[in-house]
């Protein structure tokens, strides 16, 4: 292999220096854009500037649309609360009327309880609201389920021959002429007995 000597070869390279006079009509050479692609460029960016309105524009709409059912919405969320407050209001009073009327219900109830004696008291349904008891109970009683409280005499006999009272059965039961005579002895006990 040979061996090169290394050779410095800008020593050989021509001045080019070009003259001040060569050099003044690059400086006001400007870059040139064909027309036909700046009607390209210029169309595009006007109608990429519609597209941009008509979307500023289809959002402020919507904006507005929106602030319009916000104005409803407002409007209905208020009427809404003002209805809930008075059904609130009512709920609360039906609410502490039910409460008094449960009160009652429970103090009829054993009211009732009192009159009926012991040995039926399990007979009552255990199940039952207050209101079911005193219903069935009060359905009980009119079938005669307690049994019926003996007849007391409502008035007594003035001529001291028969028993001193009658009860209003015993009444129904008399012939007419018995009946004539009470009228005519005690009318006040005939009216009682009548009824």
């Amino acid at each position: 292999m040979k061996k090169l000597l290394p050779l410095n070869l800008q020593l050989f390279a021509e001045e080019n220096n070009p003259s001040d006079e060569t050099k003044k009509p690059d400086e006001h050479k400007e870059h040139m854009i064909p027309k036909s692609r700046f009607d390209e460029v210029n169309q595009r960016y006007k109608d990429i500037q519609a597209k941009m309105d008509q979307f500023l524009a289809e959002k402020s709409d919507a904006e507005k649309k929106s602030q319009k059912e916000q104005g409803k919405f407002q409007e209905l969320y208020e009427s809404t609360s003002k209805e809930f407050s008075e059904v609130k209001s009512q709920f609360e009073s039906v609410q502490n009327r039910a409460k008094e009327l449960e009160g009652v219900v429970n103090s009829l109830l054993e009211t009732k309880l009192k009159g009926i004696p012991e040995e039926f008291h399990d007979l009552i349904p255990g199940n039952l609201t207050p209101e079911g008891k005193l219903d069935w109970i009060n359905k009980a009683e009119a079938k005669g389920l307690f049994g019926r409280r003996p007849q007391q005499p409502i008035g007594e006999m003035t001529n001291g021959n028969e028993s001193k009272g009658i009860t209003k059965e015993q009444f129904q039961k008399m012939p007419y002429k018995e009946r004539i005579q009470i009228f005519s002895k005690n009318r006040e006990l005939y009216e009682k007995l009548s009824r």
